[in-house]
């Protein structure tokens, strides 16, 4: 507890900081500005509030089993903070994270996160979203800013990033386990979008060189 002079409203500062991979979290930190500012009177800031009652709570007077659950109290901050600022910003971005609340594109979108080396197009993903063809392309390029196919390439080399920077695997269970049957196939597509081979992607990572 700090307290600092002045004369104005009492008001209570929690501080805390998130250890987080830098390439895995990319997708979503490219998305958030640098500061989520959370507007106490809507309804998802209201559940909020309550968390960092809790955390005021655990963090002023510790006690058994305090550190886990402060541990976990920070992360639904966290992800109360990003739902907050998806419900006030999210409809109005051309992104893959306001489009997840979307009703026929969030399921689509899900289902391709859910299972990358499924053998999707663009029917069976309309069918996921309950949408003809053509209205459920039209509508996912509005949301995400990307046709449905392109979006599905960016986000299983993404996967594939991060599993040739963690993982001893070879590269052919990599391709497959993000829907390649062919290493040669998986290497042009992922040197397409990635900007070099997987394996200078792997030796870079290995040495620690941002991507």
């Amino acid at each position: 507890m700090v307290e600092l002079g002045g004369t104005g409203t009492a008001a209570s500062v929690i501080c805390g900081w998130f250890h987080f991979d830098q390439r895995a979290a990319r997708p979503l930190l490219d998305l958030l500005p640098v500061l989520l500012h959370v507007k106490m009177e809507e309804a998802r800031a209201i559940a909020l509030q309550g968390t960092l009652q809790l955390l005021a709570m655990e963090t002023g007077e510790p006690g058994l089993g305090s550190g886990l659950l402060v541990s976990r109290l920070a992360d639904i901050v966290f992800v109360q903070a990003v739902r907050a600022h998806v419900a006030a910003e999210g409809q109005a971005q051309t992104c893959w994270l306001g489009a997840l609340a979307d009703p026929r594109i969030g399921p689509a979108l899900r289902a391709m996160h859910k299972n990358m080396a499924h053998g999707w197009t663009v029917e069976k993903l309309a069918a996921a979203a309950s949408l003809s063809r053509s209205a459920f392309a039209q509508r996912f390029r509005e949301r995400v800013g990307q046709s449905p196919l392109e979006y599905l390439t960016h986000w299983r080399m993404f996967k594939a990033g991060n599993m040739l920077g963690q993982s001893p695997a070879a590269l052919g269970t990599i391709a497959a386990a993000v829907g390649y049957e062919s290493e040669a196939a998986f290497s042009k597509a992922f040197k397409r979008e990635m900007g070099k081979s997987p394996g200078a992607w792997r030796a870079a990572a290995r040495d620690g060189i941002a991507a």
